[in-house]
């Protein structure tokens, strides 16, 4: 069947009136903001696909949705937010296509030659201890909550023969690692390293994303929130996003992330003999994912994460960008391999299947249910919580917030007893906390 459709779409895309609407769909990109015309569309396509899926088999790995006009309204929202981001200024150039094509090229012979093809874990080298002595360390406050700024020398640099070594350490901003601290000084307490989304690293937005309040002051828990590369303080102008056409960029850019934490995690096991865990949302789901192959954890949550950016990037990305990366090599086979090494489904998970955890939305447009499950499928299936919502939905999400902390709870993280037994809110969009089928909200069977 799969084959058959992309036969008969081959087909279509050689049709005159086709050529002349990619042609004018894309004219009409190049107008900042123009291209929004097009989320009713993409929206009821959605709301099509979704509906006729619930009705029969599903062979894409995700699960089953039925659609809402509430849910219908988040997915627009992603969809209006995806379309803001296909900005004229993002377009890569030829020359763009070009040299990232020829560094794909390069990086997937030299990862094949040294191995690291197939021995991914074998790419990232063990960094050096973080002490006292390397952290400056200030204070800060964000409303009621008062934490510690810890910044440090980070110390990684790609090896001098890597393709897109010499761009990537010519940054300088990247170069000083930041994490932000809320910990308790009564007694020891278990440690959750939060890693933060694509866009955020800023107190304010991981603040209200992480519940840091709740996770600090009501569970008693110890945070740490690092700061990855291009990201808040650590932003770099006029150098292109850590996720972009720009693949070695992203390689270097997580392989340096992994680096701060693994550095920041053998900072916090010095001071504590308590678990020691890591939360990630979107970008920090597939970063702390990553981490978990390479660091023996004793709790992993993956939140909305993504685990093939190559796949992301051909999913979104419009058929013109799209074909003309295939032509140049930016996308295809090399990209793959190229990538592998930062991939978190391509080397086992070191942390027990019982504290690994994931969360995703049903409605996610911008990293679509498939990604999540494969991840899921990639730690032997254990317990994942389905939400009825769009990308950022889970910030909403009453469902969401009880699977967070009683995966704490399952890790022993916390007690029991510090949990409400009403904390469970009700979600605000549509009444999402009403019980559905139980694929649809959690599953691990």
């Amino acid at each position: 069947m799969a084959s058959i459709n992309r036969t008969a779409r081959r087909l279509v895309r050689r049709l005159p009136p086709y050529r002349v609407y990619r042609r004018a769909n894309w004219l009409l990109m190049r107008v900042p903001g123009a291209n929004l015309v097009r989320v009713p569309a993409k929206t009821a396509r959605w709301a099509t696909k979704a509906f006729i899926r619930s009705r029969s088999p599903r062979d894409d790995g995700a699960p089953a949705v039925r659609p809402t006009f509430a849910l219908g309204a988040q997915v627009a929202i992603d969809e209006a937010v995806l379309e803001l981001m296909m900005r004229p200024s993002k377009f890569p150039t030829t020359d763009d296509y070009l040299r990232v094509g020829r560094e794909v090229a390069a990086a997937a012979e030299q990862w094949e030659r040294e191995g690291w093809s197939t021995d991914v874990t074998g790419y990232h080298r063990d960094p050096p201890p973080l002490t006292d002595h390397d952290l400056a360390v200030g204070r800060g406050r964000w409303l009621r909550s008062r934490f510690e700024h810890l910044s440090w020398e980070s110390g990684f640099a790609p090896r001098p023969d890597e393709p897109g070594a010499t761009q990537w350490s010519a940054y300088p901003a990247p170069h000083t690692a930041h994490a932000f601290v809320w910990r308790h000084t009564d007694r020891d307490r278990p440690w959750v390293v939060c890693l933060h989304g694509f866009g955020m690293g800023f107190v304010a937005a991981d603040h209200q994303a992480f519940r840091l309040d709740h996770l600090h002051r009501r569970l008693g828990l110890n945070i740490a929130v690092p700061v990855m590369p291009l990201h808040g303080l650590r932003r770099e102008p006029g150098v292109p996003d850590l996720l972009s056409y720009d693949l070695l960029g992203t390689v270097h850019g997580i392989s340096h992330s992994v680096w701060d934490i693994r550095r920041l995690l053998g900072w916090i096991r010095a001071r504590t003999d308590q678990p020691v865990g890591a939360y990630g949302i979107s970008l920090g789901g597939y970063t702390g994912a990553l981490v978990a192959t390479l660091e023996d954890l004793d709790l992993i949550i993956a939140g909305i994460p993504a685990v093939d950016f190559p796949g992301l990037f051909r999913h979104h990305a419009p058929h013109r960008t799209e074909r003309a990366a295939n032509r140049h090599g930016v996308l295809g086979d090399a990209a793959t391999i190229a990538h592998r090494v930062i991939s978190p489904v391509a080397a086992p998970v070191r942390v027990p299947r019982d504290r690994r955890f994931i969360y995703a939305g049903l409605g996610d447009r911008m990293v679509p249910p498939p990604q999540p499950r494969r991840l899921w499928v990639h730690w032997d299936r254990p317990e994942i919580a389905w939400y009825p919502g769009n990308h950022v939905g889970f910030m909403w999400s009453g469902r969401v917030r009880q699977f967070v902390d009683d995966s704490l709870v399952t890790a022993g993280f916390v007690d029991p007893e510090q949990l409400d037994p009403g904390a469970q809110a009700r979600d605000p969009v549509g009444g999402a906390d009403r019980p559905g089928p139980a694929h649809e909200l959690v599953g691990g069977r």
